[in-house]
């Protein structure tokens, strides 16, 4: 899996694009993203999101915060792994006293990957 940031949105693309097994945009953690900007559109149609892609829950005017917590806790090396990605109010301008939790929006798992034969 490739999870990357930068783009201020959360995208849960199409697996197998290009060769990669799963492409995950985690982006939305620092800048909130205007709806305006219209971030799930899609640009290139050849970099489809997933099926089960999540969109962030927009509030006034734009997506919130966002964040993947992924666990390597597991039973043996070959078992998956666990990815749960958030959402967290954004505050704009001023933050609030109390910060807001974080509240689950999607869950999948990564399978270990197949060994290759060096053969």
């Amino acid at each position: 899996a490739w999870f990357w940031g930068h783009e201020h949105n959360l995208g849960i693309f199409q697996n197998g694009l290009f060769g990669l097994s799963m492409g995950r945009l985690v982006g939305s953690s620092a800048y909130e993203e205007a709806t305006s900007d219209a971030p799930y559109t899609v640009t290139f149609a050849e970099v489809p999101y997933a099926s089960s892609n999540v969109e962030l829950a927009a509030a006034d005017g734009y997506y919130p915060h966002a964040c993947a917590v992924i666990d390597f806790s597991r039973s043996a090396p070959t078992d998956p792994i666990s990815v749960t990605y958030y959402q967290t109010p954004a505050w704009y301008d001023s933050p609030p006293s109390t910060l807001p939790g974080l509240t689950a929006i999607f869950t999948e798992t990564i399978a270990s990957a197949t060994p290759q034969s060096t053969a």
